[in-house]
C-alpha cells in the first residue's frame, strides 16, 4: 500500500510522460502472488486518468466529486495552499482545451480561483467519462453521506468486489478523519464546518458561483 506517490504527482501534471509504465511496474510489485498492490492516488491524477485506463484494459475508475457548492466552503477554509499553489497550471489545462482564453490569474479573487480549480479538475474526469462510459462510474460524495450504504454498494459492485457494507460502515471509516486517523471526523461535524465556512466567506462563495455559472 502506497499514499500518493510523490513521482506520481509529478506524472500527474505532465513530467517524465516516457516513465509511466516503469513506475506502474514498480508500484504494481507486491510480496507474494496472490496479494495486490493498492495506491492511493492524489487528486492530480485525474489529467492522466485516461492514460492510465487505456494501459489496464481491465482497470476501472470511480469518478468521485462534490457539487460547487460544497466544493467552495470546504476549500475556502481548508486547502488554499493547494488552491494557490495549483492554480496556474490548472488554469493552463483549461486554456489548453479553449477554455478560459484571455483569463489571468490575477483577476480572480480567492472563490474564483477555488471555482476554476473545480471547472479544471471536473473537465479532466469528464474526459474520462467520455472516452470509457462503460469503465466509469460517477459518485457525488455529498450524495453518498446522504445513503452510504447503497452508494458504497454500488461502488463495490462496479469494481467487483464483494463485502459486507453494513460491517464496513459500522467500523471507524465514517467517524474518523482520513488523513489523521486519530482526529475524530464525521458527517455532522462536516456539516458544521462547512456551515461556518458558508457564513464565513459568503462574499467569496457568491463571486466563485457566479464565476462558475458565466465560465
Amino acid at each position: 500500500s502506497l499514499r500518493e506517490p510523490g513521482l506520481l504527482r509529478l506524472l500527474g501534471q505532465g513530467t517524465y510522460p516516457d516513465r509511466l509504465e516503469t513506475c506502474m511496474a514498480l508500484w504494481s510489485r507486491t510480496f507474494h502472488p496472490q496479494q495486490t498492490a493498492m495506491i492511493k492516488a492524489t487528486s492530480f491524477v485525474s489529467e492522466i486518468a485516461s492514460t492510465l485506463l487505456s494501459a489496464v484494459p481491465n482497470s476501472r475508475a470511480l469518478l468521485m466529486f462534490v457539487p460547487p457548492a460544497t466544493f467552495l466552503p470546504a476549500l475556502l477554509d481548508g486547502s488554499m495552499t493547494d488552491i494557490h499553489s495549483q492554480a496556474e497550471s490548472r488554469l493552463h489545462r483549461l486554456q489548453r482545451k479553449q477554455r478560459l482564453v484571455g483569463c489571468t490569474l490575477a483577476e480572480l479573487s480567492p472563490g474564483e480561483r477555488v471555482a476554476m480549480s473545480w471547472l479544471s479538475e471536473m473537465e479532466s474526469l469528464q474526459a474520462v467519462a467520455a472516452h470509457f462510459p462503460d469503465r466509469t462510474q460517477w459518485l457525488d460524495f455529498d450524495q453518498f453521506l446522504l445513503e452510504p450504504h447503497l452508494h458504497l454498494q454500488n461502488s463495490l459492485a462496479h469494481f467487483g468486489i464483494q463485502a459486507d457494507v453494513a460491517a464496513l460502515l459500522s467500523g471507524p471509516i465514517m467517524q474518523r478523519y482520513a488523513k489523521k486517523p486519530e482526529v475524530k471526523y464525521d458527517t455532522a461535524f462536516r456539516s458544521n464546518l462547512l456551515a461556518a465556512s458558508e457564513s464565513k466567506y459568503a462574499d467569496e462563495i457568491a463571486k466563485g458561483l457566479a464565476w462558475l455559472e458565466k465560465a
